[in-house]
C-alpha cells in the first residue's frame, strides 16, 4: 500500500513538474511579444492600412448596326493616392516628384481645378465664368472650390490662388508652375477619405507607370492601377447622335437617353495596403458588372457620307463653286442638316448637321488645355451653335415641299381630281388687295403633277385657299407636322403649325382675322409653318409608304454581357392609328408627281449624277423658303425617297440660306448614292436591311 502511494505521489510530481515547465515557456514567449518584439509589432501594425475600393464599371460600347465600335471603354493606367498621414511639406514635396515622371513621359495630371481658374496669366475658365457676375459670387466659390473668402474679400483668380497657397501649406519658393500643379493635384484629393485613394492622374503612359512602381519606396501613398475610360471612334461624324459623356452631370445624346443602360455596376475590393500603398494582402472582392452595349441603327457608312456631302455642298454654295453661281447667292449658307431613314420601320441610317463638334474634347483630360478652350468655344458661339442638333433642335420653314400637305387636302376634299387640269397660273393673283406673282411668269393650265413638277407658287396659293387653312391644317397635324415624332434623343422641339391659333398667338389682334393671303402664304410652306428636319423625314416618310407614320429612332438593341440582345420596341409594328387615312389615288397622284421632280423638274440636273437611276429610280420635292430679306440668301430643302415602287430610304436635306431647294437635293443625291452602293455590297448588312410590314400594292 505504501509502495502504490508513493508511487502515485512520484506521478503527480511529475505532472506538477511538467506543467510548471509548461507555464514557463509560454511566459517567456508572452513576454518576448510584449517587451522584446511588441515595438516590430506595433511599428508593422501601423504601417498597414485597410483599404476599400471601388472597382469602376467598364461602360458600356456604343456600335453602328454593322458592329462598328463608335464609343468603347477602354483600361488605362491611372496614379492613386492614399491618405497616409504625410505633413503637408512631405506631401507637396512627394507630389512634385510624381509630377516630375509623368512630365518626363509626357503624361499629365487630372486637372479639375483649372476648369474654374488658370495661371500664367490668372484667370477664370468655364466652370467660374458663370458666376462672375453673381452676387453671390463668395458664396458660390466657397462652396465650389472649398475656400473661406470673406462677405467684404473680392474674389478674382489671383485671390483663388492665394487661398488654396495658404490652405495646402505651399513652399514660397515654389516656382508659379510647380505651385499651381500642386494646387491641382492637391484639389484631386478634396474629398479625400481615410480608406479611399484619389485619382490624381488618369490614361498614364507604362513609362510612368514602370518609374512610380520603381520608386515606390520613395513615394508614400501613391500607387497605380487600372480603371476604364471612355473613349470615342470618328466621334466627330455623329457628334449630334452619340453625344459625350464626362460624368453624371455632363452627358448628351445616346450617351444621355441610354445612360442608365450603359451604366455598369461597380464593385468593392477591401485590400491591406503598407504605407507606400502596395498591396500586402486582398480581404475580399466583389466584381464590377459591365454595361450592357447599345447597337445603333445608324450605318456610319453612310453618315460619313452624309457628313461630307453637307460640309462639301455648303462650301461649294459659300464659295459659288461646281455651278453654285446665282444673283440670289449671297454666300451666307451657313448650317444645315441631313437626315435619312428606313419609312418602314423608322430606323434612322444617318443624322448629320452643320456646323457640328468633336465628342473628344469633352472626354479629354481636364489639362488639355487646347481640348478645354474649345469646349469653351463651342459653348458659347451663339451665332454657327455647333452643339444644336438642327435635326430635331431647331424648326424651319420648309417651302415647297410643304406644298404636298396641301396636295393632299386638295384630293380628299375633292377640289382637285388626279388628273384634271382645273387651275389656271396667269402669271400673279391676288390676295388681301396683295399681288402675288409666279417666278417663271405664269405656267397656264395645269394638273397637280405639273404642278408639283414646277413647284408652282400659283397653282398652290389657288388651291389652298379654295380648300381652306382649316383642313390644310388637319391633315398636315395628320402627317405629324408641328407635333413631337418621340425620337429617342433628348432636345426635340415640337415645332408649329401655320393656324389661326399660332396667328393669334404671335400677334394677337393686330393684324386682325385670319385673311385669303394667310392662307395662300402658309399653302406654299411659309408664313407661320416651322418644322423639324425630322419631322418633314417623317412626313416624306408617310407620302412614300401610302401613309404609314413611324417612329424615327437611333437605338436598335441593347446587348448585355452575355451577348443576349433585346429590343426596346418593336417599331415595325404598324396599325390604323399610325396611318395617314388618305385614300391610295391620293398618294399614287403625289408619288407620280415627285417622280416628275427628279426626272424632268426641279431636282433633274441634280439627279443626272444618280448612278442608281435605273435600278432604284426616286420620287422626290424641292423646297425654296423665301427669306424676304434684302441681301439675304433664301433657304433651301429637299425630301426624296427611293426606290419609288419599294421605298428603302427617305432622305430630307435643309440648308439654311442655301438659295434652292434644287441645290440641296444635290446632298439627296449622294446619300441615296452611298445607300444602293453599300446595298450592292453583299457583306454589309444595309442588303438584308429590316423591311417591316409591305406597304406599297
Amino acid at each position: 500500500m505504501k509502495k502504490l502511494m508513493s508511487l502515485v505521489g512520484n506521478r503527480f510530481a511529475i505532472l506538477a513538474v511538467f506543467f510548471i515547465l509548461i507555464g514557463i515557456v509560454i511566459i517567456t514567449q508572452l513576454m518576448s511579444l510584449q517587451l522584446v518584439q511588441g515595438q516590430y509589432f506595433n511599428e508593422m501594425a501601423s504601417t498597414r492600412i485597410l483599404s476599400t475600393r471601388i472597382i469602376e464599371a467598364p461602360r458600356g460600347d456604343i456600335l453602328d448596326r454593322n458592329g462598328v465600335p463608335i464609343a468603347i471603354s477602354k483600361k488605362a493606367f491611372s496614379v492613386l493616392l492614399l491618405n497616409t498621414g504625410l505633413a503637408a511639406k512631405d506631401l507637396n514635396a512627394m507630389l512634385l516628384k510624381v509630377y516630375g515622371i509623368l512630365e518626363k513621359n509626357h503624361d499629365d495630371i487630372n486637372r479639375t481645378l483649372e476648369t474654374y481658374i488658370s495661371s500664367n496669366p490668372f484667370k477664370y475658365e468655364r466652370m467660374m465664368q458663370s458666376l462672375i457676375s453673381n452676387d453671390k459670387l463668395v458664396e458660390r466659390a466657397n462652396l465650389q472650390l472649398g475656400l473661406d473668402f470673406k462677405d467684404n474679400e473680392i474674389v478674382t483668380p489671383q485671390a483663388i490662388y492665394n487661398k488654396f497657397h495658404l490652405k495646402y501649406k505651399i513652399d514660397p519658393s515654389y516656382s508659379l508652375k510647380d505651385a499651381f500643379n500642386l494646387m491641382c493635384m492637391r484639389y484631386e484629393t478634396r474629398l479625400f477619405k481615410a480608406t479611399d485613394p484619389a485619382v490624381l492622374a488618369t490614361d498614364i503612359s507604362r513609362k510612368s507607370v514602370a518609374e512610380i512602381e520603381e520608386r515606390q519606396d520613395q513615394l508614400s501613398g501613391i500607387s497605380t492601377d487600372t480603371m476604364p475610360v471612355r473613349s470615342y471612334i470618328d466621334a466627330k461624324y455623329i457628334a449630334h447622335v452619340l453625344g459625350y459623356y464626362r460624368d453624371d452631370e455632363n452627358k448628351t445624346g445616346i450617351e444621355s437617353m441610354m445612360d442608365g443602360t450603359l451604366q455598369g455596376i461597380d464593385g468593392l475590393s477591401r485590400i491591406d495596403v503598407n504605407s507606400n500603398g502596395q498591396l500586402v494582402e486582398t480581404i475580399d472582392s466583389k466584381p464590377s458588372v459591365p454595361g450592357k452595349n447599345v447597337i445603333l441603327t445608324i450605318d456610319m457608312k453612310l453618315q460619313k457620307a452624309a457628313v461630307k456631302s453637307l460640309e462639301k455642298t455648303i462650301h461649294d454654295i459659300k464659295t459659288k463653286s461646281n455651278g453654285k453661281i446665282h444673283a440670289n447667292n449671297y454666300s451666307d449658307v451657313d448650317s444645315g442638316a441631313v437626315v435619312a431613314m428606313n419609312p418602314r420601320n423608322g430606323e434612322i441610317l444617318a443624322l448629320a448637321n452643320y456646323p457640328s463638334y468633336d465628342p473628344n474634347a469633352f472626354i479629354a483630360p481636364k489639362g488639355d488645355l487646347e481640348a478645354q478652350k474649345q469646349i469653351v468655344k463651342w459653348l458659347t458661339d451663339s451665332k454657327k451653335s455647333p452643339m444644336l442638333n438642327r435635326a430635331l433642335g431647331a424648326s424651319y420653314a420648309p417651302g415647297s415641299t410643304y406644298k404636298l400637305v396641301v396636295a393632299t387636302a386638295g384630293l380628299e376634299s375633292g377640289f382637285i381630281a388626279p388628273y384634271s387640269s382645273n387651275i389656271y397660273d396667269p402669271g400673279s393673283a391676288i390676295f388681301d388687295h396683295i399681288k402675288r406673282y409666279c417666278l417663271e411668269g405664269g405656267h397656264g393650265w395645269l394638273n397637280l403633277q405639273r404642278a408639283i413638277e414646277t413647284s408652282c407658287n400659283i397653282y398652290f396659293y389657288l388651291l389652298g385657299v379654295k380648300t381652306g387653312i382649316d383642313t390644310i391644317d388637319k391633315w398636315a397635324k395628320a402627317f405629324g407636322l408641328g407635333e413631337l415624332t418621340n425620337i429617342d434623343l433628348p432636345g426635340e422641339i415640337s415645332g408649329e403649325r401655320s393656324n389661326r391659333e399660332s396667328k393669334k398667338k404671335h400677334y394677337g389682334d393686330v393684324e386682325g382675322v385670319w385673311g385669303s393671303l394667310n392662307t395662300a402664304l402658309s399653302s406654299i410652306g411659309q408664313y407661320l409653318n416651322r418644322f423639324t428636319p425630322v419631322q418633314m423625314l417623317r412626313y416624306a416618310g408617310a407620302l412614300a409608304t401610302n401613309g404609314t407614320m413611324v417612329t424615327p429612332h437611333v437605338v436598335q438593341k441593347i446587348v448585355d454581357s452575355k451577348g443576349e440582345s433585346k429590343q426596346l420596341k418593336n417599331y415595325a409594328k404598324i396599325d390604323a392609328k399610325n396611318k395617314v387615312p388618305a385614300k391610295q389615288s391620293t398618294f399614287d397622284t403625289i408619288r407620280e408627281g415627285m417622280i416628275k421632280v427628279i426626272e424632268t423638274g426641279t431636282a433633274a440636273e441634280s439627279f443626272k449624277t444618280y448612278k442608281y437611276g435605273e435600278a432604284y429610280p426616286a420620287a422626290g420635292k424641292t423646297g425654296t423658303a423665301q427669306t424676304e430679306i434684302t441681301r439675304q440668301s433664301d433657304n433651301g430643302d429637299f425630301m426624296c425617297y427611293a426606290p419609288y415602287s419599294n421605298p428603302e430610304i427617305v432622305v430630307f436635306v435643309y440648308l439654311n440660306h442655301g438659295v434652292w431647294g434644287s441645290w440641296a437635293a444635290d446632298v439627296g443625291r449622294d446619300v441615296l448614292n452611298k445607300y444602293f452602293e453599300l446595298k450592292l455590297d453583299k457583306g454589309n448588312p444595309l442588303a438584308q436591311v429590316k423591311e417591316g410590314p409591305d406597304v406599297i400594292k
